[in-house]
Order: structure tokens, then C-alpha cells, then sequence
């Protein structure tokens, strides 16, 4: 199966290619997904396996995952700013509200643009930022991720409105099935009472005993991970995945700049990743804490 091909499988227009600037690497057999930051610089690579037995489908191969499509989101003139929780369910959005050279496009077209999240555990504040003061809509998955999803952004933001896909549907199930016209006009709906959302206060992480909020650097370097973590701000440094039994010990991890935090995009549940604070790696690497 090639990009085209792929692409039409999905319900999506060839378009998307140029849209989204994907591209095809034939020695992987994966779908090629670049992740640009607001400022349209690339932070990553998402790989999509096209292999039936691939495991795991979905896999940041280069850079660190970031909210794919954030460029076109923090643009001046976009007010309406759709939520999904993967990159195809945004490819599906975009698609619904009108494809290149379509006479019928959504009124919509023209101010909005959608955004998917690299998984639905992968919810940052950062994120947040990028949205406040437009009106957004969150369209979840139906399933426990995507109610995880919408109370963590719930945790940032205050004013959006929210869709929950029916029971074992995502965006991309939910055109497919019922037709992206219908979508278009689940989206056209919520549009007409959509209002800008607020930026909520952050939130100060009480501390109560144990070790939480430790360095995680300590841990690492006690098992023999060689850490560098960078100092700009909402950058992750690499490191090799710490976690025993992984499938790749090569892959790429990451680490927060403030130390407190390991992210692995293929540990536990595929490409939603896991996030390891000191406790739970200090557990997992059967680490006992120093008295």
C-alpha cells in the first residue's frame, strides 16, 4: 500500500500530503508525520507502520513528540481551533470542512484549523497556551483515554466545548462511518456556540511526603543512563529508555529539563507513551529510596 493509498483507506484526500508536508519511508513501510512548533520549526517525526503485525503502530522516531499542527494553530487569524487526540483524526477534520478546490466548503474553512495530541496522555500546559483566548472545541475519543483527555485539559482551560465520540469510535471511525458531511456539521454546531476559552491559573503541585516530585536524574544515573537534559524551556532531551524488558533499549526517551520526569512514547500503552515521575521509576527499576 502506498501514501495515496493510504490515505484514501482513511477516508482522506492525497491533498493531505502537501497539507501536512507527510511523506513515505519505503524501509520502515510507515507513513512519515512531522511535528512543527508555533513557530513552524520541526521538533519530531512520527513514524506510522503500515505492517498489520506492527507493534506499535505509532512511533516518535526522531526530535520529541509535540501537538502536531501547532504552526497553523497559533496563527493571528484562526479564532476556531478543533481538539482531536492523533494526527489522523486532525487530517479528518480538515478534510470535513473542505477539500482544495471544493465550490461547497464549510463557512468554517477559512478561521479554523484542527490539532491533534500525541496521544491522549500527552496533554501539556504549553498546549494551552497556544489556545488561549480562541474558541476550541475538543472532540474526545470514545473511550476511557478520551474522557483522561478531556479532564486533563480541563486542568488548563476554561470555557471549550467538548464532543464525545460515540462508544469505540474516534473522529476518524466517526466520518468513515456516518460521512464527513455529518461531521462538518458536528463541528458547524458547536461552532455557532463555541466562545474563547481562559487560560486557567497554574496549578502549584502540593508535596506530600514520600519522594514526590524528586529529581528522576539521580535514579537514571544510579542504573548507568547517561542524562543531558537541555535548558530551554518545553525542550526534552534524549536518553535511552530506562525501563526493563523495553523492545528497543536504543529508542528514544525523554527526560524533562526540570528533571522530575521520564516520557517514553512505546513503553506500556503504544503511542500514547508513559510518564515516569521518581516514584513510579524508582519502582519499576526496583530502586529503594536512599534514608
Amino acid at each position: 500500500m502506498n501514501l495515496d493509498e493510504y490515505l484514501i483507506s482513511r477516508g482522506l484526500t492525497p491533498d493531505a500530503v502537501y497539507r501536512f508536508d507527510l511523506s513515505f519511508n519505503p524501509i520502515a513501510n510507515a507513513l512519515v508525520i512531522p511535528a512543527l512548533n508555533s513557530n513552524g520549526g520541526w521538533v519530531g517525526d512520527l513514524f506510522r507502520y503500515m505492517s498489520e503485525d506492527a507493534s506499535p503502530r505509532y512511533r516518535w522516531i526522531r526530535g520529541h513528540p509535540w501537538l502536531f499542527n501547532a504552526q497553523s494553530v497559533s496563527h493571528p487569524l484562526v479564532d476556531l481551533v478543533i481538539v482531536t487526540e492523533g494526527q489522523i483524526d486532525t487530517m479528518t477534520v480538515w478534510d470535513a470542512l473542505g477539500r482544495v478546490g471544493e465550490r461547497r466548503k464549510s463557512s468554517l474553512a477559512g478561521h479554523t484549523e484542527a490539532c491533534g495530541l500525541p496521544g491522549a496522555s500527552a496533554w501539556r500546559r504549553d498546549y494551552a497556551a497556544l489556545l488561549d483566548g480562541k474558541r476550541v472545541i475538543v472532540l474526545a475519543d470514545g473511550d476511557d483515554a478520551g474522557k483522561t483527555m478531556l479532564r486533563s485539559i480541563e486542568r488548563d482551560l476554561e470555557g471549550f466545548s467538548s464532543f464525545v465520540m460515540p462508544t469505540g469510535m474516534d473522529v476518524n471511525d466517526y466520518a468513515r462511518q456516518r460521512g464527513r458531511l455529518e461531521l462538518r456539521r458536528l463541528v458547524e454546531s458547536f461552532a455557532r456556540v463555541a466562545r474563547p476559552v481562559r487560560l486557567k491559573p497554574e496549578e502549584k503541585p502540593q508535596r506530600v511526603g514520600g519522594y514526590r516530585g524528586d529529581l528522576v536524574v539521580p535514579i537514571l544515573l544510579e542504573v548507568g543512563i547517561d542524562v543531558r537534559c537541555s535548558e530551554t524551556p518545553y525542550r526534552w532531551a534524549s536518553i535511552k529508555c530506562p525501563i526493563p524488558g523495553h523492545d528497543d533499549r536504543n529508542a528514544s526517551a525523554t527526560i524533562a529539563p526540570d528533571g522530575r520526569a521520564v516520557f517514553c512514547p512505546v513503553c506500556k500503552n503504544g503511542s500514547g507513551g508513559n510518564l515516569f515521575r521518581a516514584n513510579a521509576l524508582r519502582k519499576t527499576l526496583g530502586i529503594r529510596k536512599s534514608a
